[in-house]
């Protein structure tokens, strides 16, 4: 069974950029091609599990990778881990990089940075970072650091590679 994450990033989830990218979802993180994928190749079983988050009402974006993620800053942590959790049998997991696990770690440290002393440690075993309790969205700094370090660092998302 996936562990939640993220928001993103994966939520996801999910890393430090500017521009419009979004932040990591309530319990997962972004994601990156798996090795012998192409710059927006996405499984069918994850592009299904994106597919069924879509359909229960989440607010997604598309990375610099063209991998769909929540869109964390848009997503009511709630709703999120009530569409993970009804499309969780959609969800495919491949294990973790150590090029995954380095950008989740690489997006800790921003968070951290950031003013999100608090933020956790990726998961070993998924690269996701679980952090629905940590209520970023509620707080103007976690919203900033959210913003800030966007998709960077975000490695994974549910489906994607073992947030955010």
């Amino acid at each position: 069974m996936a562990a939640p994450a993220l928001l993103s990033g994966l939520f996801l989830l999910a890393g430090c950029s500017g521009g419009d990218s979004a932040s990591p979802s309530p319990s997962s993180s972004t994601s990156v091609p798996q090795s012998g994928q192409s710059k927006g190749a996405v499984d069918p079983k994850q592009a299904d599990f994106f597919r069924c988050l879509k359909e229960k009402g989440l607010p997604m974006k598309e990375t610099d990778s063209d991998i769909p993620v929540v869109d964390s800053t848009k997503a009511d942590p709630a709703k999120v881990k009530e569409a993970e959790t009804a499309c969780d049998s959609r969800r495919s997991i491949p294990p973790v990089t150590a090029g995954q696990m380095a950008e989740a770690k690489a997006y800790t440290e921003c968070m951290r940075a950031n003013g999100v002393a608090n933020f956790p440690d990726p998961d070993p075993r998924t690269g996701q970072h679980a952090i629905e309790e940590l209520g970023l969205k509620d707080s103007p700094q976690g919203m900033a650091a959210l913003k800030k370090c966007g998709d960077k660092g975000r490695a994974v998302n549910p489906g994607q590679g073992a947030a955010g």
